[in-house]
C-alpha cells in the first residue's frame, strides 16, 4: 500500500504536487520509495508521475519546470509534461531561476554555472574545499562570494575572479586515533 506523504499547491501554477510513500508489507512502517505526483485541480487529472526516493532526493520548483536532485546528479522536468529536458552530474547550490543559472558542484573540486532551461555549462572553475564549503553569499547581482579553503570571489557572468588564501581548517586526526584506543 501507499499513503499520502506530502501535498503542497504551487501558487503560481496552480498545481497540486504529491508525495506518496510505500509502506512496509504489513502496513506498519514507511518504505524509503514512493512516487511523486502532479495534478491540475482546475481540469482534475493527474499530468504526470515520477519514482521518488525519500532519502535520497529533494525537489527544487521553478515557474516552468522542476528540478530532481539525486546524490550527485540533477535532472530539470518540464512541470506540465513531465518530460525530462536535461541531466547533469551536478549538486546544485544556488539557483538564480529570473536569470535563467545555477551554479552547483560537478566533481569533487569543480563549480560550475549552468544555463537552467538548456542545462548548457557556460563556465566552470576549480575551487578547492577540503575542510567543506564554510559559507557562500551574493556580494551583489554579479558577484558571489565562496569561503572554502580559501575566500573566493566569482564574477558569475565568467566564474573568474581573485582567491585569498586563509586558513580555514587543520587535519588534526589526534582526537580520531584518541577515541579509536579508548573504544
Amino acid at each position: 500500500g501507499e499513503r499520502i506523504e506530502q501535498i503542497f499547491p504551487d501558487s503560481t501554477t496552480h498545481l497540486l504536487y504529491v508525495w506518496l510513500r510505500d509502506l512496509s508489507p504489513n502496513g506498519e512502517f514507511l518504505e524509503r520509495k514512493g512516487e511523486f505526483l502532479v495534478i491540475d485541480p482546475t481540469t482534475q487529472t493527474e499530468l504526470w508521475r515520477k519514482e521518488f526516493d525519500y532519502l535520497q532526493e529533494h525537489i527544487k520548483s521553478f515557474p516552468k519546470h522542476l528540478l530532481f536532485v539525486r546524490k550527485n546528479k540533477s535532472t530539470l522536468f518540464d512541470k506540465y509534461t513531465g518530460k525530462e529536458i536535461w541531466e547533469k552530474k551536478i549538486v546544485p547550490f544556488t539557483t538564480h531561476y529570473d536569470s535563467h543559472y545555477m551554479l552547483g558542484l560537478k566533481g569533487l573540486n569543480t563549480l560550475v554555472r549552468i544555463n537552467i532551461p538548456n542545462g548548457e555549462i557556460t563556465w566552470q572553475r576549480q575551487i578547492k574545499h577540503k575542510f567543506g564549503w564554510n559559507s557562500e553569499c551574493a556580494i551583489n547581482d554579479s558577484i558571489y562570494l565562496i569561503y572554502a579553503d580559501a575566500l573566493h570571489l566569482i564574477h558569475l557572468n565568467d566564474g573568474t575572479g581573485p582567491s585569498y588564501k586563509i586558513k580555514t581548517g587543520i587535519y588534526d586526526h589526534k582526537g580520531i586515533a584518541y577515541g579509536i584506543v579508548l573504544s
